[in-house]
């Protein structure tokens, strides 16, 4: 049956405050105004189109309780099917809506943005959001400011690694929970619709079996951060930022935080790769996949030989040198973090003190070393043994750690060294191919300079001022 969008049993107003990828109906045109439009491998903005067919419809929900995003509305060019993520119709606004249309009337601009099955033909990287209806546009403006700032100065175009930088999936929580909540179904269908790789190992995916938990969202409402997908597993990144307090204030050094991750995530594709047949685990299995994953990102140490998974038909690869370390892959994500914001002028313009102004990276070489040097002492580990057990004294440390890697060997030998080989080559063998040394021998060099004075640490560890 067909079902024109202008039924009598609504009033439609036209609704010009639209965020971003929000489409809105017009009722004295008859018409939609989409803002955002991919049709195959292009994307089109504000595109004035004349509604046919009500082919099907999903939640409903007021315009306040709306979940905001910019994902554009899709028009499949086999069926004739537009999709829209929401739709404002008078002041409820409708969500997974599909329509046929009678004609495009305009549209604004035409850009090429390549496949969504390989990135690799893109020009830049494209940034989708989802925010809970209590989150201010003003939030999520700042947050894509950021992430883009960071992906344009991290992301390159020229790197082998470039198709792996797509997509990315940007999800705000708010401080209410019942907000936050309401990202879970949307979240879901999301995944079953856009990522089906990661559907079917997720908790989403009643028939999963995976041993995957599902994040709920109200998990972030008192704030946080996290990236909750692997890019090589599950064909995305999906990075959660919860609300910190301070109203729309955005850290840029949390968002540069995250967006390593995903920079460290994408440089894990070990297809073909005979170190990995040593570690017992199977490359087929998406379980074990996730241990090896594990494995090069130092959550994992130990040496190969000393490996021993669980083997069971769908082993999670937990042997007896599973760490769940936080030294290394944290610990850089810190390191590059604060590297790179202390460069951004908003490091000197939030400065709280001269010394912070001056330079933000070693104000806080000097801050973590004083606040947690002692800390780390008195638990009796190495570096490399600190796992997330053990709170932000992994993150801090391995923050030092990299500081103090970084003055022995170089930044690019570790990013475009070791980095660029450690899918390769496994962990250790990576680690000592750049670093010369063993992860142990140089976590060993780490513990005899932190027993020095706080003074004789700090000025081993500040970067050069240039």
């Amino acid at each position: 049956m067909k079902l024109i969008l202008k039924l009598r049993s609504f009033i439609f107003l036209f609704l010009m405050q639209a965020v971003n990828a929000e489409s809105t109906y017009d009722p004295v045109a008859g018409t939609i105004k989409i803002e955002s439009l991919l049709a195959s491998e292009t994307l089109y903005k504000n595109v004035v189109v004349v509604p046919q067919v009500l082919v099907s419809i999903g939640a409903s929900t007021s315009k306040e309780k709306r979940i905001k995003t910019n994902l554009p509305a899709n028009y499949n060019v086999q069926n004739g099917h537009l999709s829209f993520q929401n739709l404002l119709i008078d002041t409820t606004s409708y969500s997974d809506l599909v329509i046929t249309i009678n004609e495009a009337l305009s549209f604004d601009s035409a850009r090429a943005v390549g496949t969504a099955v390989d990135f690799s033909d893109r020009d830049v990287i494209e940034l989708n959001y989802l925010a809970a209806s209590d989150v201010e546009q003003s939030r999520i403006s700042a947050t894509l400011d950021w992430t883009r700032r960071v992906t344009n100065d991290w992301f390159k175009k020229e790197s082998s690694f470039w198709e792996y930088f797509h997509p990315i999936d940007i999800w705000l929580i708010g401080s209410d929970p019942d907000a936050a909540a309401a990202l879970n179904p949307r979240a879901c269908e999301r995944l079953r619709k856009s990522y089906p790789k990661r559907y079917l190992r997720d908790a989403c995916n009643p028939n999963s079996g995976s041993g995957l938990e599902f994040s709920n969202f109200k998990q972030y409402t008192n704030g946080g951060a996290a990236i909750n997908s692997s890019v090589i597993l599950d064909g995305y990144h999906w990075m959660y930022i919860g609300p910190d307090g301070a109203g729309d204030f955005v850290s840029g050094r949390t968002v540069a935080h995250e967006t390593f991750h995903m920079w460290q995530l994408a440089h894990l594709d070990i297809e073909d790769n005979d170190w990995v047949d040593d570690t017992g685990l199977t490359s087929d299995n998406s379980s074990d996949r996730e241990s090896i994953q594990n494995i090069l990102l130092g959550k994992e140490t130990g040496s190969l030989s000393d490996w021993s998974p669980i083997q069971t038909a769908n082993s999670k690869g937990k042997g007896p040198f599973q760490k769940d370390g936080t030294w290394w892959h944290e610990g850089g994500a810190e390191y590059m973090a604060i590297s790179w914001y202390s460069k951004q002028p908003e490091s000197k313009a939030l400065a709280e003190n001269d010394e912070e102004r001056e330079n933000y990276l070693n104000y806080q070489i000097s801050q973590t070393v004083k606040n947690d040097i002692q800390k780390f002492r008195d638990t009796g580990l190495n570096v490399y043994e600190l796992a997330y057990g053990h709170g932000s004294l992994g993150y801090n440390i391995g923050f030092l750690f990299h500081a103090y890697l970084v003055k022995e060997v170089g930044l690019d030998t570790i990013l475009n060294g070791f980095w660029n080989e450690v899918a390769n080559l496994g962990f250790d063998s990576a680690f000592l191919k750049h670093f010369s040394k063993t992860y142990q021998e140089y976590g060993l060099e780490f513990e005899v300079l932190i027993q020095k004075s706080e003074a004789e640490i700090i000025s081993a560890l500040l970067a050069p001022v240039k």
